[in-house]
């Protein structure tokens, strides 16, 4: 009962992550909305395609994987507009 209730969790998480890092990377660019939701797109398909290819390659769960990709993803987007 714990296990799927835990399993539940886990999946609302990596859920709530994929739909917020990628908009976060986006707004370290973005001029207004277009333009961030334009970026935010391309900051999800980078960060699927990235994970996506690593769990594949290293035999990973795809969902962590990919939800770790688009953390690192924001965490270059973040430090490269402090660094300006």
């Amino acid at each position: 009962m714990t296990a799927a209730l835990s399993l539940q969790i886990v999946g609302v998480l990596l859920l709530g992550a994929l739909m917020v890092i990628p908009v976060l990377s986006a707004l370290q660019f973005g001029r207004g909305f277009r333009s961030t939701l334009f970026l935010s797109l391309l900051f999800s398909l980078a960060s699927f395609f990235i994970g996506f290819v690593f769990s594949y390659v290293f035999g990973l769960p795809s969902g962590g994987t990919i939800v770790l990709s688009a953390g690192g993803l924001f965490f270059l987007a973040f430090l490269s507009t402090r660094l300006r």
